[in-house]
């Protein structure tokens, strides 16, 4: 399991990593990448500062990179957050004061997809939570955090998946649906060229 970072890594061409580079290294890594590259490692280098660095420091980092790639990184962002032995209102307030709006949406889909992946998916502790969450910050619904998280937690067993999904309001059935669609035509993400078919 500890070669799996390592060999994605790897295989991504090696892109920006915050324990490995700086953030202007990053940036200017970034800016010579190829295009057909280009939003994977933005995307990975923002969904690893989301893992192993504090929120503030993975902020510095996104705001270092040029303007064009900044969406990429902060979707990345929301994707690696962590927020587990967190306060959420503190982790909340903390996105409302340190990130600019513009990527605020992606983070908090992020604290529900986080959120969502470590209830495995148990709608009757995930729904409270993210209504509280989506009534709070303003989002239009939380589908896309949980319907991420759901798939990260149970998309390798889709007939648990699907039974989970199926324990959700109607509301987020498309989305929920949709999300473990695409992992049934991909059983085993590792056998994926680049990013979802």
């Amino acid at each position: 399991p500890i070669l799996e970072p390592i060999a994605m890594w790897w295989e991504l061409g090696r892109p920006p990593h915050p324990l490995l580079t700086s953030a202007e290294g990053a940036s200017t890594q970034l800016d010579t990448t190829e295009p057909e590259l280009l939003f994977h490692h933005t995307f990975y280098y923002g969904e690893t500062c989301g893992q192993l660095t504090p929120f503030p420091e993975a902020v510095e980092r996104g705001l270092a990179l040029s303007s064009p790639l900044r969406v990429h990184f902060f979707d990345g962002l929301g994707h690696g957050l962590k927020t587990e032995g967190a306060e959420v209102d503190a982790f909340l307030a903390q996105i409302e004061s340190g990130a600019p709006p513009a990527f605020r949406g992606a983070l908090y889909e992020g604290i529900l997809r986080d959120l969502t992946e470590r209830a495995q998916g148990e709608p009757e502790e995930v729904l409270p939570q993210a209504e509280a969450i989506t009534a709070r910050v303003g989002l239009r619904n939380p589908y896309n955090g949980v319907r991420i998280g759901l798939q990260r937690a149970l998309g390798h067993d889709l007939p648990r998946a699907i039974a989970t999904a199926a324990r959700y309001p109607e509301d987020y059935w498309p989305a929920l649906y949709e999300e473990l669609g695409w992992r049934s035509a991909v059983p085993d993400p590792s056998q994926m060229d680049q990013g979802d078919p």
